[in-house]
């Protein structure tokens, strides 16, 4: 799943999933570690463009 298919709240739900792995909420992500990345890289490129706006 290419991250620019994910709706935001899709964003949000695999950071989410990310951030309850490492503080140790779940033994491992729901999410396929590829899909947690593009949602990581989808937050990272619109961080950038408010940035610039």
């Amino acid at each position: 799943m290419s991250y620019k298919n994910l709706k935001p709240e899709e964003v949000i739900e695999r950071i989410q999933d990310l951030q309850d792995y490492l503080m140790g909420k779940r033994q491992e992500p729901k999410f396929p570690c590829s899909e947690i990345l593009g949602a990581l890289e989808y937050a990272k490129e619109t961080v950038s463009v408010l940035k610039r706006a």
